[in-house]
């Protein structure tokens, strides 16, 4: 028997959310919801949690109802559908009008690696990128919002310095109004959960006009 995956849709826009629903639910391998709020998405997930998220909205608000979701607890793996015109800035975004044909790949691929997210070790802790929580042996678990974790698993990747310009295309995509600043509030606020002394950085250290991960 196919396994169903519970998959929660959040969209102002209830016309879309129910057409992408029932297009769901023609597949045996999803149970599409629909939530217009990020407070009917938080009702819903409460009564059942679900496999995946799908939400619309232009980047800021998307975000925003991502980080909200997981600081509630659910860390299920999101796929953003942004408003015609935006760029996708990576597999777990499209860009509306959304193509079936398209979204169905991203999003059992985004199901298959929930299922086996790595653990990164990175100073006294375990980095899990795809539940985007930090937690050193002992001490309760340390949520990070979807930009932090990406900020994180780039730097990981890089292994090396990498300049503020080239991490700000990777983990916003080239969008004009994200600026250095924005960035820098990211480091700022990663630091105060990953440094013994946020003031003097061992592990998240600016290096050759960005930012390095002392692994």
């Amino acid at each position: 028997m196919t396994e169903r995956h519970s998959i929660l849709i959040i969209d102002e826009d209830a016309d879309f959310a129910t057409a992408l629903a029932e297009q769901l639910a023609l597949d045996p391998g999803f149970s599409p919801r629909t939530a217009t709020t990020l407070a009917d998405a938080l009702h819903l997930l409460g009564a059942e949690p679900a496999h995946a998220i799908i939400v619309a909205g232009d980047d800021v608000t998307a975000e925003e109802h991502r980080d909200a979701l997981h600081a509630a607890g659910c860390d299920a793996p999101a796929l953003t559908l942004l408003p015609r015109g935006e760029s996708a800035a990576d597999e777990a975004t499209l860009v509306k009008p959304v193509r079936l044909a398209r979204l169905l790949p991203k999003l059992r691929r985004l199901l298959r690696q929930a299922g086996r997210d790595e653990t990164i070790p990175i100073g006294p802790f375990l980095f899990r990128p795809l539940a985007k929580t930090l937690q050193a042996e002992g001490s309760d678990v340390l949520r990070l919002t979807e930009k932090e974790a990406a900020i994180l698993l780039y730097l990981h990747r890089a292994n090396e310095a990498v300049a503020r310009e080239t991490l700000l295309a990777e983990v916003w995509g080239y969008n004009p109004r994200v600026t250095t600043h924005t960035l820098e509030t990211h480091i700022y606020r990663l630091r105060q959960k990953l440094e013994a002394d946020p003031s003097d950085a061992r592990l998240l250290v600016t290096e050759a006009g960005g930012y390095r991960l002392a692994l």
